[in-house]
């Protein structure tokens, strides 16, 4: 059963840590996408960020006229960093996710996901690392 004195003991401790775990949830929360994680035993952390379908491109040869279909259009990106700054201010355009297709055969293949990313920025993960590709309009 509780009692009157669990909850009333030490009571002004109790709200000023529910309060500070209040701020702290929101800190956190404020950066969407954006996780802290301590990498080694010297206390480094970094920050990664999530973004998710995100539009792939095609690069090919200026003259290659033909159509291609990439499935899927989109892929997952996972980027890390040690400047939560510019972790944070990232955005979806800053990052350039392809598919090199100048080397292309005819026939259904698959093909390798390339990302682009400013300094100081890797990749984590990327889902699905290779994509299918199919040949919509052969050559005339």
């Amino acid at each position: 059963m509780f009692r009157r004195e669990t909850i009333l003991n030490h009571f002004w401790w109790k709200v000023t840590s529910f309060l500070l775990a209040i701020i702290v949830w929101f800190t956190f929360q404020g950066a969407k996408g954006i996780s802290l994680q301590f990498v080694d035993n010297f206390g480094n952390v970094i920050a990664t960020r999530a973004f998710v379908n995100h539009r792939l491109t095609i690069m090919r040869a200026p003259n290659d006229k033909r159509d291609f279909r990439i499935i899927p259009e989109t892929v997952d990106i996972t980027v890390v960093g040690e400047d939560l700054r510019r972790i944070k201010n990232l955005s979806a355009a800053d990052i350039q996710a392809y598919v090199d297709l100048t080397l292309y055969k005819t026939g259904t293949n698959t093909a390798q996901v390339n990302i682009f990313l400013p300094p100081e920025i890797r990749i984590r993960r990327i889902d699905p690392q290779q994509v299918q590709v199919e040949l919509v309009t052969p050559v005339e």
